[in-house]
């Protein structure tokens, strides 16, 4: 640690050193489960306080063993482990308790008092700088809002600001969702940073704000980060806790403090399933819980500072005890993380605990962390990004945290794309449906995903290998699909329909376009199970028509229709430009040209006008153009005729046609439909 103890209390050689015990129970609850050899009398919770001055302190103390230090999470805010030293933070109100135990400790400057200019900006600053170039300030709260609506009313096609609610002290909490619809729900991948629960961790605010202009920015210039926005649902929220960090006042991060207005540290504030948090939920608690308890985020990441590392799942067990049913995939992902990073960086950063990354138990213990909510409780995939060992970080450093980590950032985003992905729709209806998407075996501690309504999406990464997948729905019967191949960098969609009559056997669609048009459910590639009914829907550009669809060989004419997979498809929809009508005289315009009923029935007719007598041909042609009947071919006195069209109608097969009218510099054309017979 670079900081510098203001005092030492209880600090002398050969007192109180503590001895935790891995199998000790809650400390409060089983004090003799520690051995002190010493005892602190010498400071009150009077002359605490007023130290403090009202607002929480920063300490050291000696620990012999990283695991037992947990069980004081009720009385202190655990910052970090280094060596055979806890740093922790510690409340007013919590210090008698600790107090009582004994515990030799030392009160260091508070990472929030800073020595140095954290070069405030305030709106007008702001709106007034060039945002491409390095972001080496702190904005004032009042600025921080504006910066945020301004990214909306510059980019409304991109993004839109959520107000999820406010904070002790009535500060906003504030979201940017990227998106090319802001404002609505895709079928796409959600995912959400979020930075500062911590208030005096001030690293990733400025990250997070500048990865919102980065991505906005860059889209429609840069292909890799249209594609992502293309893609996926971004919610980015670069405050989480502003009344820690704006402690003192709205014009400084000077004083900023790790807990809320409250004294609580809010990522020891989450439900948690080993033990539920020691203070009730707090208010900034709870409005993230209620917001994202809605958006079904498939992946996600929290940035601290401190230090230097990449903290994944789980903070509430060692690895030895429980580990994600993930593990290896997070092992993947952090190492991808980490590796991107000391290849932009100078040596020596993010290589805290040795390496730059830890599963979190193995670190040390907490309960009650975000990372563990949203892993444990909501199927997400979050962890705890730590980018800095200065926790208020110089300002002028900024622009260095972020050239070392953006691409990262952005390379985290892009794997909530891989994986396995799809759709769980009711086989009779189309409704999507709310399913359990789980691996036997594999999953659990709440690993297994949800897919999600209005459109059953569901999103899951997963390390390259091969996997037995269960779909559980209530009213359904549960359906296995075994041997779903996932490989690395790459994504599978495999969609199922639940209902009678389906099994797990995967066929593969292939749907692809030709001309000018767009087919729903989809175009490309994705995996149906046998038995699922196949809706299609053809619709064709402006100036275009639909012709056809081609499927396995066989041709359909209608744009709407339904298929039931039963093996592997290739489906073509095809769309045609309509003929042309070309005047080297007076046209007879398409209205004048008409054939009805369309599609064609036996008594169907064409009629038309012309205005002047002459000779003229009424013939009917294939979609390649060649002649398949002649209606009539000889003079015709000006005025209405009308032709039946039986004859055609009962020796030609069915499919698409056009008809044509030709003759005295003149031709229109009307398309039509024979439906077979």
């Amino acid at each position: 640690m670079s900081y510098i103890p203001e005092r030492h209390l209880c600090s002398q050689p050969g007192r109180g050193r503590l001895l935790l015990k891995l199998s000790m129970v809650l400390v409060l609850i089983m004090p003799t489960a520690v051995k002190v050899t010493g005892l602190c009398n010498g400071l009150t919770a009077g002359s605490f306080e007023k130290a403090s001055e009202q607002k929480e302190l920063y300490i050291s103390f000696p620990v012999a063993d990283a695991q037992g230090i947990t069980d004081l999470g009720r009385l202190v805010s655990l910052d970090m482990i280094s060596g055979d030293s806890a740093y922790a933070y510690i409340s007013p109100h919590a210090f008698a308790g600790f107090a009582s135990y004994g515990i030799p400790f030392s009160v260091l400057r508070h990472p929030g008092d800073i020595d140095f200019d954290p070069a405030m900006r305030s709106w007008d600053d702001i709106r007034n700088k060039d945002l491409t170039g390095n972001w080496d300030f702190y904005p004032e709260y009042e600025a921080y809002v504006e910066l945020m609506y301004s990214f909306q009313e510059e980019f409304p096609e991109l993004v839109k600001i959520y107000n999820i609610g406010q904070t002790v002290y009535g500060r906003d909490i504030l979201f940017a969702q990227i998106s090319e619809s802001p404002g609505e729900r895709r079928d796409v991948p959600k995912f959400m940073y979020t930075a500062t629960i911590h208030g005096d961790e001030t690293a990733g605010f400025i990250l997070s704000l500048r990865l919102i202009h980065h991505i906005i920015s860059n889209y429609g210039k840069d292909e890799g980060i249209t594609e992502l926005v293309r893609n996926t649902d971004i919610w980015i929220c670069p405050n989480e806790n502003p009344d820690g960090t704006y402690r003192n006042d709205n014009s400084t991060v000077a004083g900023a403090t790790r807990s809320n207005l409250n004294g609580v540290d809010l990522n020891r504030n989450y439900p948690n399933p080993v033990n539920d948090p020691w203070d009730e939920l707090q208010p900034e608690t709870e409005v993230m819980i209620s917001f994202t308890d809605t958006m079904n985020f498939i992946m996600s990441a929290n940035m601290h500072g401190g230090t230097e590392l990449v903290n994944f799942p789980f903070d509430s067990w060692r690895s030895d005890q429980k580990r994600h049913a993930d593990h290896k995939w997070w092992e993947f992902v952090m190492r991808e993380y980490v590796d991107t990073v000391h290849k932009y960086s100078p040596s020596g950063y993010m290589t805290g605990q040795g390496g730059g990354l830890t599963h979190g138990g193995d670190w040390y213990v907490v309960y009650g962390s975000r990372q563990d909510y949203f892993n444990y409780y909501r199927s997400c995939r979050e962890f705890t990004l730590e980018l800095s060992n200065q926790k208020l970080i110089a300002s002028e450093l900024l622009p260095d945290i972020w050239e070392y980590n953006y691409r990262s950032l952005i390379n985290y985003i892009r794997q909530s794309g891989y994986g396995l992905h799809g759709k769980v729709y009711d086989n009779a209806s189309g409704d999507p449906i709310e399913a359990v998407i789980s691996i036997p075996g594999h999953d659990e501690l709440g690993s297994e995903i949800v897919s999600s309504v209005p459109f059953g999406n569901y999103n899951r990464p997963l390390l390259a290998g091969d996997y037995n997948i269960v779909y559980s729905a209530e009213g359904y019967e549960d359906l296995f699909v075994e041997g779903v191949r996932i490989e690395d960098y790459q994504r599978l969609d495999v969609v199922i329909a639940l209902g009678p009559q389906v099994s797990g056997e995967l066929h593969s669609i292939v749907m692809d376009v030709e001309g000018e048009g767009y087919v729903d459910p989809f175009q490309g590639q994705r995996l149906y199970n046998s038995g699922a009914n196949l809706s299609l829907e053809a619709v064709a550009e402006e100036n275009w028509e639909f012709d056809r669809w081609v499927i396995n060989g066989d041709e359909f004419f209608e744009p709407d229709m339904e298929v039931s997979v039963d093996a592997d498809l290739e489906i073509l929809a095809i769309f045609s430009e309509p003929l042309s009508v070309y005047d080297p005289g007076t046209t007879v315009t398409k209205s004048q040209l008409r054939v009805y009923p369309n599609p064609l029935e036996q008594n169907s007719v064409v009629s038309f006008e012309i205005s002047e007598p002459g000779v003229f041909h009424v013939a009917i042609y294939d979609v390649w153009g060649k002649e398949a009947a002649t209606i009539h071919k000889g003079f015709l006195q000006a005025g209405v005729h009308t032709m039946g069209l039986w004859g055609f109608y009962n020796h030609i097969g069915p499919g698409v046609y056009v008809v044509r009218l030709s003759g005295a510099g003149r031709e229109s054309v009307q398309r039509i439909f024979h439906p077979g017979r």
